[in-house]
């Protein structure tokens, strides 16, 4: 975590949909965590520069939440969208346990592990935040009006001159 805040250390040019494809496991581990897709299209739209070891932890660590929400009864679906000069990477859940779950401990260390009732290591949001700042993005979290959770993690796309 604390290398991930301090940005990228070997910057590259990266597809944030071909990661989230790679990283999903195929075929699902069972029907219930079936709760992911990645997005069909490709390309400039979702190319962010960053750390290609940090970029694929975070990733890798997002979607294993969607699993560990899955596990603990809930609903996850993750969404890739390209926003002007960004892309975003956005995981909405709803039922199981969320109702308790204290939304200003989100990205805390182990806070998902108590929330979720040991379903989550409770280091994957802490990395997926650390790493999104680290790359100057955003993260954010809040809740749904129909009492599930959004987690929003933007990342700036790569200029067109690689830079």
């Amino acid at each position: 975590l604390a290398i991930s805040t301090g940005g990228p250390l070997l910057p590259v040019a990266a597809d944030l949909a071909v990661w989230c494809s790679r990283a999903l496991p195929s075929p699902p581990r069972s029907a219930d965590n079936a709760r992911a897709s990645a997005p069909a299209a490709t390309g400039a739209d979702f190319v962010v520069r960053g750390d290609r070891a940090q970029l694929a932890a975070a990733v890798g660590a997002l979607l294993q939440f969607a699993d560990d929400l899955v596990a603990a009864e809930a609903t996850a679906a993750l969404d890739l969208a390209a926003l002007p000069g960004a892309c975003r990477m956005r995981l909405c859940a709803h039922g199981g346990l969320l109702a308790h779950w204290q939304l200003p401990r989100s990205f805390e260390p182990y806070a998902p592990t108590r929330a979720l009732r040991g379903q989550n290591p409770g280091l994957g949001l802490a990395l997926v935040q650390a790493v999104v700042l680290g790359h100057a993005g955003e993260a954010q979290a809040r809740r749904l009006a129909d009492g599930g959770l959004q987690f929003d993690f933007v990342l700036p796309r790569a200029r067109a001159d690689g830079a």
